[in-house]
């Protein structure tokens, strides 16, 4: 038998209701938080692995086999990690969409992390990179870690990379542009705009790669740069999906409601 003052202790629906939009707030700042997250390690990328190498390397690939590798490796598995937690949206039925946030995510988390499993091949920067290398024979030598210099797995290392790119502008141009609202207006109107510009960016830098070295294969050389047309391509589209990222993660608006508060209060304090 349950007693009145037992049933009187049950939760009645309004806290139900309110502990229903506490979780879902929670979550949403969690999501917040992780976009965030990818989007500061993308934008560090490219600059962190600079200070620890004196020579521009044709790849940010090729400084897994630098001092920097620990930080291209770092971050680069941190990125597949956070990739393959990130849940996303659910597709609405009206939607039928079979790509779901988290599949493209996944898709994309566990290219980067083969992307750190798989390296490139040291290629020309063999003689370069001498120092960094042990020799165990007149022409055999202990690569650091599961580095090599076959082209057959360096054109799989940078096959995973595209798969990788390529989802992070699909992820900006298709599913960050997504509203519940039929009319966009605002903020978001820019900030779908900045997405799309964003995932364009990216498959430009994917393609303009792709052309290079397809005309690679009769001998034309094609390139923007001497040596660092990979280099600048891969910067641009690690930056790219970087800031949509962050962008998607609050971080502008946030700053705007920063300035926002800062401004009332010292229009306050003038009082």
């Amino acid at each position: 038998m349950i007693l009145w003052g037992e049933i009187s202790s049950f939760p009645d629906g309004n806290s139900f209701n309110m502990e229903n939009k506490k979780q879902t707030g929670d979550l949403r700042q969690s999501h917040y938080t992780m976009r965030k997250v990818i989007g500061i390690m993308g934008l560090s990328l490219p600059f962190i692995i600079l200070p620890f190498h004196e020579d521009h390397l044709t790849s940010i690939s090729h400084y897994y086999y630098t001092k920097s590798a620990v930080f291209f490796l770092v971050i680069m598995a941190a990125l597949g990690l956070f990739l393959m937690t990130y849940k996303g949206y659910e597709s609405r039925p009206e939607d039928q969409d079979w790509l779901t946030d988290n599949m493209i995510t996944n898709i994309a988390g566990a290219a980067a992390l083969m992307v750190v499993l798989i390296p490139t091949n040291a290629g020309h920067h063999r003689e370069d990179l001498g120092r960094f290398f042990k020799r165990i024979g007149e022409d055999e030598i202990l690569w650091p870690l599961f580095g090599h210099n076959e082209a057959l797995w360096g054109t799989v290392h940078l096959s995973f990379a595209a798969v990788f790119l390529f989802g992070m502008g699909w992820m900006a141009f298709f599913r960050f542009t997504r509203s519940d609202s039929k009319k966009i207006e605002g903020i978001k109107r820019w900030e779908n705009f900045f997405y799309r510009f964003t995932g364009i960016l990216i498959w430009a830098s994917i393609i303009f790669l792709g052309l290079q070295s397809l005309l690679l294969l009769f001998d034309i050389n094609f390139r923007i740069t001497k040596a660092h047309d990979v280099y600048w391509l891969e910067t641009i589209s690690v930056l790219a999906f970087g800031t949509a990222w962050l962008i998607k993660g609050r971080a502008i608006r946030e700053l705007i409601e920063l300035k926002q508060m800062i401004l009332s209060k010292s229009k306050i304090s003038t009082y």
